[in-house]
């Protein structure tokens, strides 16, 4: 009949990116943008692609194919008006002292652009669908397409973190859930052991030939160099690098707090804080108890004024010149003597993996995926999460012997070079596709219950 959908065609992969990402990538990308198109890009050449994404803010609403990779679009202003009501209610419920669910854990999460894409996913008769973070658009896309494989994609600990009934529902309904480390992956193993077989790992990757090492960009950009340290106002001091969302997550303060032990041993040492604050999100609840331990609720809602009061006594030790252009961020690693990362929790660390790519020693806390990049005395040192005197006393070892700090970085490169470059995490990506791809053909399984909008107990 002519208003059947096409058989799946054996090849085309829906890819459905989240509803705050543009692609095609044209510059800067967000974080799960990029990883997206680095890897779409290498698999391009044995698959059909086809994008699910928003309009883009250049190219706008239109349908396109460039380089062999098809963007449908849908809008999603109404579910952003959604958002907004279901934002104010949480708020509500928090001052009211009430646990609220972040908007992002909600089944009416973008429901409607999560329905739209499925919708022409099916007619597109695509074989198989990849999706990012968002859990509550399986059952969704599951109706529409029963018997393609879903991948699951996940680049945060939500999964963990939702009610555990809605939280099977939807990993029942899941072929494979790819965790950006073992840490995410541990984690949703341990909280669904049901469908603990389904779970694997997909790390990062970084392209080395977009960082080159640090002292080969300053002997080849050198003026470029120059000119953003005048930019940033930093001396000629040594330079301790933070890349990243300021956020309480990434634990900042503890970096400002082990400022002054640093200053008795690196008297001219200078704190770069290149990012955006990401403002204030309804926090989940384990990382809550991490991100306020000792302090109030309040604290959350006013982090950059206590990164302000922190760095005050310090003067142009400590300097937040906001976000870096993705163009410039060679520059920036180029401008370190160390990189830094003092999280709290971190799925992953994406900065950590550019830094070592460039060449750089690293100091990073044993929380997250951290510990899974860096080899504690090999390419760099783990330090105690929060621990502020430990942060410190690495990062003056490093400043204070830079041979050792090159020595650490040299090994930090050979080691992404090995194990983290972006045509190695394509090819087990590829891997993941075949193997849900050649199976029998797969026969359409029941659905579950329909996953009602998550409501916060009382």
């Amino acid at each position: 009949m002519s208003g059947e959908p096409p058989e799946p065609h054996a090849r085309r992969i829906g890819w459905l990116v989240p509803e705050d990402e543009a692609l095609p990538v044209i510059e800067s990308p967000g974080s799960i943008s990029n990883v997206i198109w680095q890897l779409a890009t290498r698999l391009a050449d044995r698959y059909e692609i086809v994008f699910g994404t928003r309009p883009h803010p250049v190219l706008g609403g239109a349908d396109i194919e460039v380089d062999g990779i098809r963007y449908v679009r849908a809008d999603a202003v109404q579910d952003r008006a959604r958002g907004k009501l279901v934002h104010r209610l949480n708020q509500v419920q928090r001052q009211l002292g009430l646990r609220d669910l972040p908007y992002a854990g909600r089944a009416s999460y973008f429901r409607g652009y999560a329905g739209r894409h499925a919708s022409r996913f099916k007619r597109e008769g695509v074989a198989l669908v990849n999706l990012h973070n968002t859990s509550q658009w399986v059952p969704v896309l599951r109706r529409a397409l029963p018997t393609a494989p879903i991948v699951l994609h996940m680049h945060c600990e939500w999964l963990a973190e939702i009610p555990y009934e809605d939280g099977l529902a939807r990993l029942r309904q899941v072929d494979k859930v790819l965790g950006v480390s073992d840490q995410i992956a541990r984690q949703i193993r341990e909280r669904f052991p049901e469908e603990a077989d389904k779970v694997g790992v997909l790390r990062h990757g970084i392209d080395t030939s977009a960082f080159p090492p640090a002292d080969e960009t300053r002997d080849r950009r050198g003026a470029e160099v120059e000119a953003l340290r005048r930019r940033l106002g930093l001396g000629p001091g040594p330079v301790v690098l933070f890349l990243g969302r300021i956020s309480p997550e990434k634990g900042l303060h503890v970096l400002l707090e082990a400022l002054p032990r640093l200053l008795e041993r690196v008297p001219d040492v200078q704190l770069v804080f290149c990012g955006a604050f990401a403002g204030l999100r309804s926090p989940l609840p384990s990382r809550e108890r991490r991100e306020l331990a000792g302090h109030p609720p309040e604290w959350r809602a006013y982090y950059p004024q206590l990164l302000e009061r922190l760095a005050a006594p310090y003067g142009g030790r400590a300097i937040f010149p906001g976000p870096i252009a993705a163009a410039e961020r060679p520059l920036v690693y180029a401008l370190a003597d160390v990189y830094v990362q003092p999280s709290l929790f971190e799925a992953f660390g994406l900065p950590v993996a550019e830094a070592m790519a460039s060449g750089l020693p690293v100091v990073g806390s044993d929380a997250g995926g951290i510990p899974e990049q860096i080899e504690d005395g090999v390419t760099g040192y783990l330090v105690p999460y929060g621990d502020s005197a430990a942060l410190a006393d690495a990062l003056a070892r490093l400043l204070c012997d830079p041979p050792l700090g090159a020595a650490l970085g040299r090994a930090g490169r050979e080691r992404v070079r090995r194990l983290a470059t972006w045509d190695l995490a394509a090819e087990q990506l590829a891997d993941v596709f075949r193997e849900l791809l050649e199976p029998p053909r797969r026969k359409a399984r029941p659905l579950a219950a329909a996953d009602a909008p998550l409501m916060p107990p009382v």
